[in-house]
């Protein structure tokens, strides 16, 4: 199991890609799928793990409803798994709970979203072969309700940390991002 990509809901992909440009890192192209009603972009060598995926929702959809709901942040976790029904029933044991619309995905082998109450992320996992190559994020501090941090550390993914306190942030190299006000910065 590895982190595929890490996502972030913001107001601007565009906006918040900028300072990651400036650092020097490496930028997608910037997309639009109407589908989902999303602009994105991924950041991060195409070839390495844990890229970051910015989100900015323009249309009708989840990511919309989401940001509506909880404004700019962490939205999901994107793994790569091995063997999905083996996957999905460990998360089972450990308390998390496949997604109602991930359950026709499930089905065809498509990428599903499991979720927990009091675990403000969703986890997209899907059954593939992990990217061998380095990690672009380190680390993800991923903000939990406090006493549900083992939903997180039961994962066993040394670069996810739960934190019942302070909020969401990643690390790239040795630099730590965080939001503020709606957009990652650097620390």
């Amino acid at each position: 199991m590895a982190i595929n990509h890490v996502s972030v809901l913001v107001h601007d992909v565009r906006a918040a890609a900028a300072p990651f440009v400036q650092a020097g890192h490496a930028v997608g192209e910037f997309e639009a799928f109407e589908a989902e009603g999303t602009d994105e972009v991924y950041l991060g060598p195409p070839d390495s793990g844990a890229r970051l995926l910015l989100q900015a929702p323009h249309g009708p959809g989840p990511y919309l409803r989401a940001y509506q709901k909880r404004g700019a942040g962490l939205h999901h976790i994107a793994l790569d798994v091995s063997d999905l029904p083996a996957f999905a029933a460990r998360m089972g044991e450990i308390g998390w709970l496949l997604h109602p619309v991930s359950l026709l995905n499930f089905q065809k082998q498509r990428p599903v979203f499991f979720a927990r109450p009091g675990v403000p992320v969703l986890l997209e996992v899907a059954q593939q072969a992990p990217v061998a190559a380095e990690a672009f994020i380190n680390r993800v501090l991923v903000p939990v309700v406090a006493g549900n941090e083992r939903f997180i550390t039961d994962l066993n993914l040394p670069a996810l940390q739960a934190v019942s306190s302070g909020g969401f942030s990643i690390r790239i190299g040795s630099t730590a991002w965080r939001l503020v006000a709606g957009q990652l910065v650097a620390d």
